[in-house]
């Protein structure tokens, strides 16, 4: 309910002798008063800071009964998100949300950026943020009674923000991958990493900076203490469902002739994604959209396409050599994506990503050996230190992004806005 609604139900009360009741909504939900007080200028724009402890506590409290045991570990995320259409006015949060909890958790802000563009210097932008999580580490946080020691489990982000963070060469750079030392080839105007076995990186080689041309400067998450490299897994909503599914969509649609469908068969594929869009059950956020409507598809929809519709929409349409290609791509992130079966069958997903990748230059051709594309060998090796796909995504805070949206009336001042919406 919006603010001006609520007023006018607030004057309806008073005027029927509820006039124990404030004029103002603002009264009522304890508005604060001094937001502003709070903001600082940073590098580009400006930035304020919340308690990461205070809204832990509150975390804490909400789900006390799911949690097991006394450490709290957190994923951490930050992204950017416009916040307006006719300026590059934007936000961007750092997020926190608990995890190994068995229940579905709500991110907490612990702080925001605005500006008309991402902050000059990551480091400056991430100072708050790292100085009260290194208190955090060091005293615990004291909910009823009990000590809970507080540590972070994964960085989840997508590869620019990953690489601005890190202060790391970004996905189009020659030595972009940060999970191995390959250094990427320049074809057809772009960066392609067509090896599959490399030297892996570690958390000692990337301290020590023993390649060094895979680093621009020095990050302050460093201090935190967190493996630069075990510890900041590949997210892929960006990688697989945002990156591989839809680069390989825009191929079969306007890629050259040898992989291309016909108008024909794409007309056919999407009058059968409109057929079945009634039968889609509510777990599915989204349903089906046309092959016409591929660049504003979101990520969930190429998540739905490439593991539940597109196994039987495509099989005749496509030749079988892409689509056996295309199989070994869905089964091996339907066995990632199971809490089960990405440990039994690990191995086997793994094998399917590397044949996937290998052959995918036979198939589209060398200059589509992306960023994207290379690592999808290193995403097994993910799952084995994290758990199921779910838990290196960044859907959670994706959806909670848009949240934060919602909660801006107007683009003037957004943080006082947000510090308001956040305290009432």
């Amino acid at each position: 309910i919006s603010h001006n609604t609520a007023n006018k139900l607030l004057h309806i009360l008073r005027k029927h002798s509820h006039i124990e009741l404030p004029k103002d909504i603002k009264s009522l939900v304890h508005t604060p008063k001094s937001a502003s007080i709070n903001i600082k200028c940073v590098s580009g724009g400006h930035y304020i800071h919340f308690s990461l402890s205070s809204w832990l506590k509150r975390s804490i409290q909400t789900y006390y009964n799911f949690i097991k045991t006394n450490e709290i570990k957190l994923n951490i995320n930050t992204d950017g998100l416009p916040i307006s259409k006719c300026s590059n006015s934007q936000l961007w949060p750092i997020m926190a949300s608990l995890c190994e909890i068995d229940i579905y958790t709500s991110p907490i802000i612990t702080g925001i950026y605005h500006g008309m563009h991402k902050s000059n210097n990551a480091n400056e932008f991430l100072t708050d943020f790292v100085n009260e999580f290194i208190n955090l580490t060091q005293t615990g946080i004291i909910v009823d009674n009990e000590t809970y020691t507080v540590t972070i489990n994964a960085l989840l982000c997508d590869a620019p923000v990953k690489s601005f963070v890190t202060y790391t060469k970004s996905h189009t750079g020659y030595f972009a991958c940060s999970k191995c030392t390959q250094e990427g080839d320049f074809v057809h105007n772009r960066i392609i990493f067509p090896e599959t076995h490399n030297t892996l990186r570690t958390n000692d080689t990337f301290k020590c900076r023993t390649q060094i041309e895979h680093h621009t400067g020095d990050s302050i998450l460093e201090k935190l203490s967190i493996g630069m490299v075990s510890q900041i897994p590949l997210d892929y909503m960006h990688l697989v469902c945002l990156g591989v599914m839809k680069r390989m969509l825009q191929l079969w649609i306007r890629g050259n002739k040898d992989m291309r469908l016909s108008t024909a068969d794409i007309d056919s594929v999407s009058r059968h994604l409109m057929s079945i869009k009634s039968y889609i059950p509510s777990d599915f956020a989204r349903k089906p959209r046309t092959l016409c409507d591929i660049d504003r598809w979101k990520a969930i929809e190429f998540r739905q396409f490439l593991l539940y519709t597109d196994i039987v929409m495509i099989k005749s349409v496509l030749s079988s050599i892409c689509y056996n290609h295309f199989l070994s791509l869905s089964i091996a992130i339907r066995i990632l994506i199971d809490p089960e079966l990405c440990v039994t069958f690990n191995s086997y997903a793994n094998s399917l990503l590397l044949w996937f990748v290998s052959n995918y230059g036979n198939i589209y051709g060398n200059e589509y050996l992306s960023y994207n594309v290379h690592n999808l060998i290193h995403l097994s090796r993910d799952v084995q230190t994290f758990g199921f796909l779910e838990y290196l995504s960044c859907f959670k805070f994706e959806n909670h992004m848009q949240k934060l949206k919602k909660k801006l009336h107007q683009c003037g001042k957004p943080l006082e806005e947000l510090s308001n919406r956040m305290f009432e």
